[in-house]
């Protein structure tokens, strides 16, 4: 297993090195806040980073941080990817997320479940798991319903520890 994860890291890095994908700013930690997700990229190989640097927004633009851990096993999920989906609002008044999964922000938790999205575009977001299997929008962990937050420029938005039932 150590093996194959191993394997795995070093093929994601060959593939950022060969291909020249971007969003990648500090060497081999910030592997955890690439963006956005190239079509030729697979998320099957997630690497371990074990804690994720934070730095300051750049200007008009924000910082959203938090950690998501399975509710039964408190370990991060499996192969968990975090992207943040556009909320876009129905006749109904009711939120929809939007996610395209080429485009969208996301970021790769840490061993210990923190995630980072470094630069995100002010806007009205909620916070999708995706996985292999399959994907769901993340629960309030302060209250009921789904959770969505507005990011506003030059702040730094924790959205808190997140704790998500796998299906």
């Amino acid at each position: 297993m150590h093996n194959q994860r191993t394997l795995a890291v070093i093929l994601v890095w060959l593939i950022v090195g060969v291909l020249g994908i971007q969003g990648c700013s500090q060497g081999p930690e910030s592997l955890a806040t690439l963006s956005p997700l190239e079509p030729s990229r697979s998320v099957l190989a997630t690497p371990v980073v074990e804690s994720l640097p934070l730095s300051s927004p750049s200007p008009g633009l924000a910082v959203v941080r938090g950690m998501i851990v399975d509710s039964q096993t408190q370990q991060v999920p499996l192969e968990g990817v975090v992207y943040l989906g556009n909320v876009a609002s129905m006749d109904t008044g009711k939120p929809v997320i939007r996610l395209d999964r080429e485009t969208a922000p996301f970021a790769i938790p840490a061993k210990s479940g923190e995630f980072v999205f470094q630069n995100v575009i002010p806007g009205e977001y909620g916070l999708v798991l995706y996985t292999p299997d399959f994907s769901f929008l993340v629960d309030d962990p302060q209250g009921e319903g789904s959770l969505i937050f507005t990011v506003v420029p030059d702040q730094v938005l924790d959205v808190g520890r997140i704790k998500v039932t796998m299906p």
